[in-house]
């Protein structure tokens, strides 16, 4: 059986099956960098030198720092809860292009994990949503 096949038949076949084992595990877990080589040009993720990567994120700075500093304040003075989330709501106000960026999410978590720290409570889903209106 072995001696009906050639050795030029052998190694196309080996050939031919590491052609295709590579083929679907570039597919599986390099799809993205296969479609890049292919010609399809990617969308940019990094900045160029110099560039800032989003001109929001100054705003997502004062943001922080603002809502940092009021509940320091709130946790010192010992604010009503109620106190505490208008006068977030006052830091807030000040951003509305934030309201409904990309980063909203990111800074509720940041207002609740500092509040957590600052206060032991958390803001809930409904004054999360006042808080920006």
């Amino acid at each position: 059986m072995l001696s009906a096949v050639s050795w030029a038949q052998f190694l196309e076949g080996v050939a031919g099956a590491c052609i295709v084992y590579y083929a679907v595990i570039i597919l599986l877990y390099y799809r993205k960098d296969a479609t890049g080589l292919l010609g399809r040009p990617q969308a940019a993720t990094m900045a160029a030198p110099g560039e800032p990567h989003d001109a929001l994120l100054p705003q997502v700075h004062e943001v922080i720092t603002g809502v940092k500093n009021v509940l320091n304040a709130a946790a010192s003075q010992q604010y009503a809860w109620n106190e505490t989330v208008f006068a977030v709501q006052q830091v807030l106000k000040d951003y509305p292009q934030l309201a409904a960026s990309r980063y909203t999410i990111a800074i509720n978590n940041e207002i609740n994990y500092m509040a957590a720290e600052t206060l032991g409570n958390m803001l809930s889903e409904e004054e999360l949503q006042a808080v920006w209106n």
